[in-house]
C-alpha cells in the first residue's frame, strides 16, 4: 500500500517513468505509465513506520520486466515448512529461468536457487504450470524431479508470472504423485 492508501498487488504491471522528492515528508513519488498508457504517481515515505521497508528493500517488492532473449523473472511464493518458518510468511523470492522452461525445468532451476526452504534429511515439492504439474525435492542430498504424468509437458516458464510452489513434508514422490491425481 503506498502513502495514499493505493493498494499494489503482486502482479501488477506499469513502465517506470520518473522520481519526484517531496523533502518535507521525507518521500520520494514514481510516476509510472499503466499497461493503458495512463500515468499513475504512487508515493511513498522513508519513515520507518510506512513505506520504508519498501523502499529500503525495493527488489524484494519491484522486478525488472524481461527482455527478449533473457531469462524469465519468475516469482515464487512457497508454503511454510514449520511453525519458525511461519514468522516469515508468505515466502516469496524471484529465480530467473530460461523462458522456454518446462515444469521440469523450472523445478530443477527452484532446486538450485536457494529460494526453497531446506529440511533435515528430506523434503519434497510441487508446482503446476497449467495442466503440467512436477513433483521433486531432495532425499538425504540427492535431487529428484518427476513429471506427474506421462504427457509431454507444453508449458513454457514465459507463460506464467508466478509460480506457487507447495510443501509435502518428507513424503516419497510416489505417494504425492498418488495424491494429486487422485490415485
Amino acid at each position: 500500500m503506498d502513502l495514499d492508501g493505493l493498494l499494489h498487488p503482486v502482479g501488477e504491471t506499469w513502465t517506470f517513468l520518473r522520481c519526484e522528492a517531496f523533502l518535507q515528508e521525507e518521500g520520494i513519488s514514481w510516476i509510472v505509465a499503466m499497461p493503458d498508457g495512463s500515468e499513475l504517481q504512487i508515493r511513498l515515505q522513508r519513515r520507518p513506520y510506512d513505506e520504508h521497508g519498501v523502499l529500503e528493500y525495493l527488489d524484494d517488492h519491484v522486478l525488472p520486466a524481461a527482455r527478449p532473449g533473457e531469462d524469465w523473472p519468475l516469482l515464487v511464493m512457497r508454503d511454510s515448512v514449520c511453525l519458525a518458518d511461519d514468522v516469515d510468511a508468505p515466502h516469496a523470492c524471484v529465480v530467473d529461468v530460461p523462458r522456454d522452461a518446462d515444469a521440469t525445468g523450472v523445478a530443477r532451476a527452484l532446486l538450485s536457487s536457494g529460494c526453497l526452504a531446506g529440511v533435515a534429511g528430506h523434503t519434497t515439492w510441487s508446482i503446476a504450470m497449467g495442466r503440467d504439474r512436477v513433483v521433486f525435492g531432495d532425499r538425504w542430498g540427492l535431487r529428484f524431479v518427476r513429471a506427474v504424468r506421462p504427457d509431454p509437458l507444453t508449458a513454457r516458464a514465459e507463460a506464467f508470472e508466478r509460480i506457487d510452489v507447495r510443501y509435502w513434508q518428507q513424503r516419497d514422490a510416489q505417494t504425492v504423485i498418488a495424491a494429486l491425481t487422485g490415485q
